[in-house]
């Protein structure tokens, strides 16, 4: 068994990407009298969690095929996935035929036309660093309120934050790992050909940094947009054409917005970083 490590190209949080993971490579291939085949692979791992965005590995080719190995022949790998599910696959040691089950019955693989390659791709987000911590006041009650990640709750009183504190996190790495599963043709006595099987497990590591900073100053205007204009006496949403109250806490109020835009703008300034950004 061969265990690679291949290190993918970084992304910042809120940037899409796309990498196809497929880059096996033989180790027989300095031995003219051993040939290797690749006969099946599979997804057997993933750091990738719940939380992280939008993301997703997904092989190419078949999507309902999902490869199980090498087993000696049908029993075998029939007592080891109790129930059998349709898609399930394997590579028959007996047969020397690749078998996907349907519906009670199997089908031979076309190797002629398979894919063994993934698309890992998508958008990591806030979910990756996720200790962002804010705050902020109900202006009517004078209550003050923390949440941690990101974006701030749905809660009009929102828009009164008066400190953010961004994860302190600059990196975290996601694996990937896939197992290839392959058959080589000892041929070192022609008249005495030996089959073997070996299982090669690359393992997938992308770096993601840190750029919360920038997803917050921007995001800050369409969260604070999203509630409308609001009576600053009652703290009920107004309808949008239904001017806001100017009476003296109306103003104490704009005084209040005036200083957290500021104080905001100060601590995240509005990104320059050049790439192609989504909301999560």
């Amino acid at each position: 068994m061969a265990n690679i490590t291949k290190t993918l190209s970084g992304s910042d949080t809120f940037q899409s990407f796309s990498h196809t993971l497929f880059d096996w490579v033989g180790q027989e291939l300095l031995n003219s009298n051993k040939e290797e085949t690749l006969v099946g692979f599979e997804i057997v791992g993933n750091t990738i969690l719940s939380g992280d965005g939008a993301v997703s590995v997904i092989p190419n080719g078949d999507a309902s095929l999902v490869f199980k190995g090498v087993f000696e022949d049908q029993s075998e790998f029939e007592a080891a996935h109790n129930p059998l599910v349709n898609g399930i696959a394997y590579y028959d040691k007996t047969t020397e035929t690749g078998r996907k089950y349907i519906d009670g019955l199997y089908y031979d693989i076309d190797y002629g036309t398979a894919i063994f390659s993934s698309l890992y791709s998508g958008t990591y987000g806030a979910g990756v660093f996720p200790n962002t911590t804010v705050a902020w006041k109900n202006i009517c009650t004078q209550e003050t309120f923390q949440s941690i990640g990101w974006p701030p709750p749905n809660d009009p009183m929102t828009q009164f934050i008066y400190s953010i504190d961004i994860d302190p996190g600059t990196f975290e790495s996601r694996d990937i790992s896939i197992r290839y599963d392959v058959r080589i043709d000892d041929s070192t006595n022609p008249l005495d050909i030996v089959v073997e099987y070996r299982s090669d497990v690359y393992t997938y590591t992308k770096s993601i940094q840190n750029t919360m900073s920038n997803k917050v100053s921007s995001a800050l205007k369409d969260h604070f947009a999203q509630f409308g204009p609001m009576d600053y006496t009652t703290c009920e949403l107004l309808p949008d054409k239904i001017a806001i109250p100017t009476d003296a806490s109306a103003l104490e109020v704009s005084s209040i917005l005036k200083e957290i835009t500021s104080g905001v703008k100060s601590v995240f300034p509005i990104s320059t970083v050049e790439g192609t950004y989504a909301s999560t």
